[in-house]
């Protein structure tokens, strides 16, 4: 065992130590030039987060492909090791809702990526470890895998277009509920039907809440990636169930609340799938 992994970092030197020496002359110019450095710590706690993100996943890459010709083990948990910062990573902050589309198809390919160079790591792993496998089989673990991977991503793709289904049908069903509830409020104040208007607004509420709170791309709520942002998605739920309390269509809750909505189904609608 200790042969054979003293073999792999053998095999494997030249190309480690190339690395780390870019890895220290980046960080020597880096600390030696005060003002990259002072613009790098300027940036806010999200941009920093996403450089290093960015940086940590380029360095792999790189180091994935220097180690192949070296080494496929090593080649394969620098790969894992790569994806792994986006599937355990997932964005919280940084879009707004009329970025909504852009963030959607943004998750959906970088995650689907993610899913595919966990398949390819897992394939180097096993064929660098046992290296006198034949080319049969070594065909077999690599499309078995190769298979496995766009299985995991037809079902991430599946359940977003599930999920933007959903968020359309919530935000219709809010808009003709709280459209109803306006107008029985405009033809009298005190009907004895707007108590029960309100209540179906609030479950509409409920309803497109639930949805919004669901991730896009995996059932995992630490893992996955939100709809909107937290401090968007509660403010837009504040005023929803105001409006819904005031019936008022002139409301400053509704007339903030409903131009969101709109946005959000526009976004939504375009990954539609009532057959998902």
């Amino acid at each position: 065992m200790f042969e054979y992994v003293g073999g792999l970092f053998d095999r494997a030197q030249p190309a480690t130590f190339a690395l780390v020496c870019s890895a220290l002359l980046h960080y020597a110019v880096l600390a030696t030039r005060s003002e990259t450095a002072q613009a790098l710590w300027q940036l806010s706690r999200r941009q920093r987060r996403l450089t290093v993100r960015a940086a940590f996943v380029l360095l792999g890459l790189c180091a994935t492909v220097a180690l192949i010709p070296f080494s496929l083990f090593g080649a394969g948990v620098a790969l894992i090791l790569t994806a792994s910062v986006r599937l355990a990573s997932p964005r919280k902050q940084g879009w707004t809702v009329p970025e909504l589309d852009v963030h959607i198809l943004t998750e959906v390919f970088f995650h689907s990526t993610a899913l595919v160079g966990t398949a390819l790591g897992i394939n180097f792993i096993a064929l660098g470890h046992y290296s006198d496998l034949q080319n049969g089989q070594r065909v077999t673990i690599t499309l078995t895998l190769l298979i496995g991977s766009v299985v995991a991503v037809n079902k991430s793709t599946t359940r977003t277009r599930k999920l933007c289904t959903e968020i359309t049908k919530g935000v219709s069903g809010v808009r003709r509920h709280m459209e109803s509830l306006h107008s029985v409020r405009e033809l009298n104040k005190n009907s004895e039907r707007l108590p029960d208007k309100r209540q179906e607004c609030h479950e509409k509420i409920d309803d497109l809440s639930r949805a919004l709170d669901t991730r896009l791309n995996t059932g995992y709520r630490q893992l996955g990636t939100r709809v909107l942002p937290v401090d968007t998605f509660k403010t837009l739920m504040t005023d929803l169930h105001t409006a819904a309390d005031e019936a008022d269509r002139e409301n400053l809750s509704w007339s903030q609340a409903s131009p969101l909505l709109d946005e959000i189904r526009a976004a939504c609608a375009k990954h539609v799938d009532e057959m998902a």
